[in-house]
């Protein structure tokens, strides 16, 4: 695959929070929050003023995939041995002490336990992290999908666009969003039980045993067609967010990966606006050079100095350590479908692919949990 080619293919939006200028004579204090999740556990740590409630930034992002939602006892110990060493790194490496670490099962963890009656999992698994951490009153809060859509916004969407963006979080278990109504100030919320994850295990289970990637790529279209009819027609159109959302903001790991692979020169942009089109070519070229897209060697652009493209093979490769080829056909055709539902309903909206949306949500729950965001006011700006 020629460097023309895997430039056709391959953007980097990694919108992160953006973090507010370090103040002289202010008193610190770190503040984290762990987030078992479909794929694995996430931590963020923060690092907060006690003196002025504007100020604060992320020292720490980090990630352990481990597949909790398949629900198996090889899932369950990794990802108890996931929560467990990012609790231990957060407290002796980081000196966060334990009342400052908040402990969270995501909305598409309960989501995927409750479709395939796993919900005693849930509660075995804190239980058992309790008595591992020998914390046995921590609270393990399940997160609900409306409380995660919320402080998805609060977390990722600047307090500018409050008011004009609908944000759409596609996860791995589960996709969930929505908008804050100009007029009201209340939250509509938006939500699929399909995420990354669950479209590809689905996905998977229809191509059957040795799936490779060409029975993969036959029937992810017939699974998501169906999600299409059965979720994404609905969720949209029950939405009516048309009138008040000039944006369409979408987040999660998947709008990354795809945002990373259509322009990875562009490492250093927060956000990447995309058309439907653009995202089409971007599967297009996934299947045409699957076979070449983990080997970032070939990865080359013509006039660019070698360091520069040196950064973005590490930029790719991040990409390649989270999603293989399947995981990001099948996302990527999710998303596809989602957008193609809003476009038709308003061809004038734009979207906007964010970058650092796994920590979004977890950002505005711990911020949440000190007092950030009395009457609904995001500190993030």
């Amino acid at each position: 695959m020629t460097g023309k080619h895997i430039i056709a293919l391959l953007g980097i939006l990694w919108a992160a929070i953006t973090p507010v200028t370090a103040q002289n004579n202010v008193t610190l204090k770190k503040i984290a929050g762990i987030e078992v999740g479909s794929k694995g556990v996430k931590l963020t740590i923060l690092e907060r003023s006690l003196t002025d409630k504007d100020y604060f930034k992320v020292l720490k992002d980090s990630a352990i995939n481990s597949d909790f939602s398949s629900f198996t006892a090889a899932s369950f110990d990794a990802t108890m041995n996931a929560l467990t060493g990012l609790y231990d790194y957060t407290r002796k490496d980081w000196k966060v002490v334990p009342a400052d670490i908040a402990t969270v099962i995501s909305s598409g963890v309960k989501a995927q336990a409750d479709k395939n009656g796993k919900t005693g999992h849930l509660q075995t698994f804190i239980d058992a992290f309790r008595i591992k951490t020998g914390e046995e009153e921590r609270n393990v809060e399940v997160i609900s999908v409306l409380k995660e859509s919320m402080l998805s916004h609060y977390g990722i969407i600047s307090e500018e666009n409050r008011y004009n963006t609908f944000l759409i979080d596609i996860g791995s278990g589960n996709t969930k969003g929505g908008y804050f109504n100009s007029d009201t100030k209340s939250f509509v919320m938006f939500q699929l039980p399909s995420g990354t994850k669950s479209t590809t295990t689905l996905t998977e289970k229809g191509c059957g045993t040795n799936c490779d990637f060409n029975g993969f790529k036959n029937n992810v279209n017939t699974v998501v067609d169906s999600l299409e009819k059965k979720e994404i027609i609905y969720a949209v159109n029950a939405s009516g967010a048309y009138p008040s959302s000039t944006t369409m903001a979408i987040s999660g790991g998947i709008a990354w990966a795809v945002a990373t692979l259509l322009n990875p020169e562009k490492s250093a942009d927060q956000a990447l606006e995309v058309s439907y089109k653009d995202v089409v070519r971007f599967r297009e070229n996934l299947i045409k050079y699957n076979a070449d897209i983990p080997d970032t060697n070939k990865l080359v652009i013509k006039g660019m100095a070698a360091a520069e493209v040196s950064k973005i093979r590490k930029q790719v490769q991040k990409i390649i350590n989270v999603f293989d080829v399947k995981a990001l056909l099948a996302g990527s055709t999710l998303m596809l479908r989602i957008m193609r539902q809003f476009e038709a309903a308003n061809s004038s909206k734009k979207f906007r692919l964010i970058k650092n949306g796994q920590t979004g949500w977890i950002t505005g729950y711990i911020l949440d949990k000190e007092g950030y965001l009395a009457g609904q006011r995001s500190p993030l700006k």
